[in-house]
């Protein structure tokens, strides 16, 4: 390639002369610093070339651990079905090269369009052209023949021999092209006597061990009790078990924060499970504060029903809650792990106000590409203020913020009842599949994701109506680079009074995932609004970009990224422009970044956070 990196490759491919297939190909190529090489060879199979052989070897390191990859393969026994209207030779004529014969070609049409029979019967030759618009015309015809073919990019299906693990070494030579070497031998019968023994220890662990047996550490990091009698339910031909009753613990979870302090919480679930798929359940959440023992003990009950498709998906879901309990301004606003750490050394990032309420939420999901959501809530909030004022560590001086966002638009407010909800939905409309085996698989980032969503509610003293469109996605290899945009626009038809209703913007800090959804360098509600706005926030990846064009950076696995965030809004034309650094060490990345607000320079900052190719989400219960 004219420039060599990630996503590219380099090597030879040998091209069958007059025919154009592929006869063997060398190809190496790096991804994050890790090296690729592919090696394969075609032959002839009912006149078509088809891979015979595959060799892939993988090598790399991180951390100063190194380590490498070989994969070898042999294909034989092809069956194949023919697409006799693709398998024709034909021979292209180069306008370049032969100008005058590449003219006198013609395409047959009838009654204004392509007869591809026609085509393909009388003419041994096209140009380049000509087969450019004849391919065209048959994918077409094949889209209307079958709608889902433009869906589906890539089928692939692997089965398993039943009886493999009982063949004979001698049966498994007949089928390789090259056969093992001494140390490939003694390497297999190595691992088979370790799988054997392995699998003889986990079956006597399995009967000895009881998982409904009660541990205490079951109640520090969480666990799942399974009681009655196991049952079956069968989908396309498979059973996937399941027992009627589950309690499940998802382990103590301690914070500290300016107005709880001390805090410990455990969030006990019952479930019964209709089959395995469906299931009705009640979850708590009980609760321990050093700063407001009147909220001590169970906050809020939740009963559900739901179901969910063969990957433990939901497929819809309905839930009732009621309580009493502490909420976040903007609940997605400040990672409540990062803020215990922060506010160990004096700085407290959340802003808490109380909430006694009894809720509905709905969620249907109705395919891969359009999901909704509808919620509705009575409740009375109420303002809190700090219970503690300084960090626990007595050395560090520093006195916590009052429990009062930080914004040019807060207003002080009272106690009051709210009557509120919301509906929305989200649609990925050219969503892109993969095949494996018969089953269709979503291809994230394929589409991009479109979101509308009304926001609405009533108190004696106010009411408020928001709606807000939201655009998405991610498109890989575009100009030499990764582009990632988030858009967000809100109007407000009746505007909310109280703070808690306004539109809130996220501030990244160290931990949290969402990079394209979160400003750095202002404070959380600064530029909370209860009039119209629109957000946009803009990733570019580069394959290569300065660092990166070393090529001992490139073998790190390092990243460069620009990022331009903004926002708009009658109060503020806001702008963020950085340059970041990813990938470091497999972990961290690293940002500069600079603001100006109404056409003035605001401030600069960096931030340090853990690399966003990490997921701290946590399993599916």
């Amino acid at each position: 390639p004219r420039s060599r990196g990630d996503d590219v490759f380099e090597g030879v491919i040998s091209i069958v002369e007059n025919n154009w297939s592929i006869h063997s190909l060398d190809l190496k190529g790096m991804k994050e610093g890790i090296n690729f090489r592919l090696k394969q060879v075609y032959a002839p199979i009912q006149e078509i070339f088809m891979p015979v052989t595959d060799q892939l070897s993988i090598a790399g390191g991180m951390l100063g651990f190194k380590g490498a990859y070989s994969y070898n393969i042999s294909y034989s026994n092809y069956k194949l079905k023919v697409n006799e209207s693709y398998h024709r030779q034909i021979e292209i004529i180069d306008e370049k090269i032969s100008k005058q014969k590449a003219e006198k070609l013609q395409i047959v049409r009838e009654e204004g369009k392509i007869n591809l029979q026609k085509t393909f019967a009388e003419n041994k030759e096209l140009n380049r052209k000509q087969l450019r618009k004849v391919l065209k015309e048959k994918n077409k015809e094949e889209m209307k023949e079958n709608p889902d073919k433009n869906q589906v990019i890539r089928e692939d299906s692997v089965l398993f021999e039943p009886q493999y693990t009982k063949k004979s070494l001698s049966f498994w030579d007949t089928l390789r092209s090259v056969p093992l070497t001494e140390i490939e031998i003694k390497s297999t019968i190595r691992l088979d006597s370790i799988n054997i023994a392995q699998a003889v220890k986990t079956k006597k662990d399995s009967v000895k061990q009881n998982t409904n047996q009660f541990s205490p550490t079951h109640f520090i990091f969480g666990h799942g009790y399974h009681f009655g009698k196991t049952d079956s339910t069968f989908v396309s031909g498979k059973g996937y078990d399941f027992k009627p009753f589950r309690l499940y613990f998802s382990g103590i979870d301690a914070q500290f924060n300016a107005v709880e302090a001390y805090k410990v919480g455990i969030n006990p679930k019952f479930q019964y499970n209709f089959s395995a798929f469906q299931n009705l359940y009640l979850r708590s959440n009980m609760v321990w504060t050093s700063g407001l023992p009147t909220l001590n003990g169970v906050r809020n009950i939740e009963f559900g029903l739901k179901q969910k498709d063969i990957d433990r998906n939901d497929v819809w879901k309905i839930t009732f809650s009621a309580g009493n309990d502490v909420f976040q301004y903007n609940p997605t606003g400040v990672s409540l792990f990062v803020n215990t750490f922060l506010s160990i050394y004096g700085q407290n990032n959340i802003r808490l106000y109380q909430k006694q309420f009894v809720n509905v939420a709905i969620e249907k999901h109705f395919s891969d590409k359009f999901e909704t959501h509808f919620f509705i809530e009575k409740s009375t909030r109420s303002s809190l203020t700090n219970t503690v004022h300084r960090s626990p560590f007595r050395f560090i001086a520093n006195d916590f913020e009052a429990n009062i966002p930080k914004s040019i638009n807060y207003q002080y407010w009272q106690k009051h009842d709210m009557f509120s909800g919301n509906i929305g939905f989200v649609w990925l409309p050219f969503l892109k599949y993969r095949t494996k085996n018969g089953e269709k698989r979503p291809i994230q980032n394929s589409s991009p994701e479109i979101g509308l969503e009304a926001f609405w509610g009533s108190s004696k003293t106010n009411s408020f109506l928001r709606t807000e469109f939201t655009l998405s996605h991610e498109i890989k290899n575009i100009l030499k680079g990764d582009l990632l945009y988030h858009v967000v626009g809100g109007i407000a038809h009746k505007s909310p009074i109280y703070f808690i209703d306004y539109k809130h913007f996220n501030r990244y800090i160290f931990l949290e995932q969402e990079l394209t959804k979160s400003y750095r360098l202002f404070d959380h509600y600064r530029y909370s609004t209860n009039k119209e706005y629109l957000s946009a926030f803009v990733n570019y990846d580069f394959r290569k970009f300065a660092l990166s064009r070393i090529p001992q950076v490139r073998l790190l696995g390092i990243k460069e990224k620009l990022i331009a965030n903004c926002l708009f809004s009658p109060a503020v034309n806001y702008f963020e422009f950085g340059y970041g650094v990813d990938n470091i060490f497999r972990l961290f990345k690293f940002e500069i970044l600079n603001s100006f607000a109404n056409g003035k320079h605001e401030t600069w900052g960096f931030r340090v956070g853990m690399t966003g190719r990490l997921s701290f989400e946590k399993n599916k219960e």
